[in-house]
C-alpha cells in the first residue's frame, strides 16, 4: 500500500516536473522571439519607409549597418536627429543589420531615389569580421546572399563603386567614416583587423576626393588615453549578440549598463556601440555637416 502511494507520488512529482520543464521551455522561447523581432525592428526614419523626399529640407542619408540602424547598439543617427533639427536637416536611416559593402551597394537605390543633400557611410565592420573566422564568413555568405567570398579586395571594390554611383546619380556631399573598433585590447588581432580596414577606407576617402572622418582612430586615441584594459575580449560567436539583446529588451538594461558589466569602453559587446562610442560617431558627423551648412 505504502509502496503503490509511493509510486503514484513519484509519477506525479515528475508530471509537474515535466510541465514546469515545458512551461520554462516555452517562456525561454518566447523570450528569445521577442529579443529577435526587437533586434529586427527598423527604426521610424528608416530610408524604406521614407516615400519621397521631404519638402523644404535638405536630406542627410546616414548609410550604414547594424551601429547605423541602431537596434543592437546606441543611436548615432538618433543623437543626429536631435542634433540637427533645427538646421532644417531630415536625417534617414539607412541601417541594415549584418549588411556587407556588397549589401549596400544592391539597395542603394533606395537611398538615390531621395535625392540627398549629405550622405554619410558607415560600412566595413562586418567585412571585417568575415575575416576573423571562418564561421563568421559562412554565417555572412549564408544570411546576407554573398555571391563570393568577402576579403578587403571586394569590400575595397563594392565601396568605390557605391561612392560612383552617389558622384553620378546625386549631387550629395559624402563623407566616409572609418569603422569603429572591433574589440578593445589594440594589441589583438580583431582591433588590428579594424585598423587594416580603416586604413583602406581613408585610402578610398583621398582617391575618390570625398571626406573622410577618422572613427577609427579616434576610439583608438580614447582608448590608450584611459590605459583600458578591457574585461572582455572578442569572440566570434553570436551568441554574444544574443545575450547583449535579451539584456536590454527583456532585462530592460540599457547598453552602456551592458558595456559596464563586460568592462567595455565605447563597445557594448566588443562590436556594437555604446552610449560613448555612438556620440564619438555622431560628433563626427555633425561636425563635417555644420563645415557645410557655413560655407553655403
Amino acid at each position: 500500500m505504502i509502496a503503490g502511494r509511493g509510486a503514484l507520488f513519484m509519477k506525479r512529482a515528475m508530471h509537474i516536473a515535466m510541465m514546469i520543464t515545458a512551461a520554462l521551455l516555452l517562456s525561454a522561447a518566447a523570450a528569445s522571439a521577442y529579443a529577435l523581432y526587437k533586434i529586427d525592428c527598423l527604426p521610424a526614419n528608416f530610408v524604406g519607409r521614407v516615400k519621397e523626399p521631404p519638402k523644404g529640407r535638405r536630406v542627410l542619408v546616414c548609410i550604414g549597418d547594424s551601429n547605423t540602424q541602431g537596434s543592437e547598439s546606441s543611436s548615432y543617427v538618433d543623437t543626429l536627429v536631435q542634433s540637427l533639427s533645427s538646421s532644417n536637416i531630415e536625417v534617414i536611416n539607412a541601417g541594415v543589420n549584418g549588411d556587407l559593402a556588397y549589401n549596400v551597394l544592391m539597395r542603394l537605390d533606395e537611398v538615390i531615389r531621395l535625392d540627398p543633400a549629405y550622405v554619410t557611410i558607415l560600412i566595413g565592420t562586418n567585412d571585417a569580421n568575415a575575416a576573423l573566422a571562418v564561421s563568421n564568413e559562412r554565417r555572412y555568405i549564408r544570411i546576407k546572399r554573398l555571391p563570393r567570398k568577402p576579403d578587403l579586395a571586394w569590400f575595397s571594390q563594392n565601396l568605390r563603386h557605391i561612392i560612383k554611383r552617389l558622384r553620378t546619380e546625386t549631387g550629395a556631399e559624402i563623407a566616409l567614416l572609418s569603422i569603429p573598433v572591433i574589440g578593445e585590447d589594440t594589441e589583438s588581432s580583431p582591433y588590428k583587423m579594424s585598423e587594416r580596414y580603416s586604413r583602406e577606407i581613408m585610402e578610398i576617402a583621398s582617391q575618390t576626393g570625398v571626406q573622410y572622418l577618422p572613427l577609427n582612430e579616434f576610439q583608438g586615441e580614447y582608448i590608450r588615453s584611459t590605459n583600458h584594459t578591457p574585461g572582455m575580449q572578442y569572440n566570434p560567436s553570436v551568441l554574444i549578440f544574443f545575450e547583449a539583446a535579451l539584456r536590454r529588451y527583456l532585462l530592460m538594461q540599457s547598453w552602456d549598463k551592458i558595456s559596464e558589466k563586460k568592462g567595455l569602453k565605447l563597445t557594448v559587446e566588443t562590436i556594437h556601440l555604446n552610449g560613448r562610442g555612438a556620440k564619438m560617431t555622431a560628433e563626427l558627423i555633425e561636425n563635417w555637416i555644420y563645415s557645410k551648412l557655413r560655407r553655403n
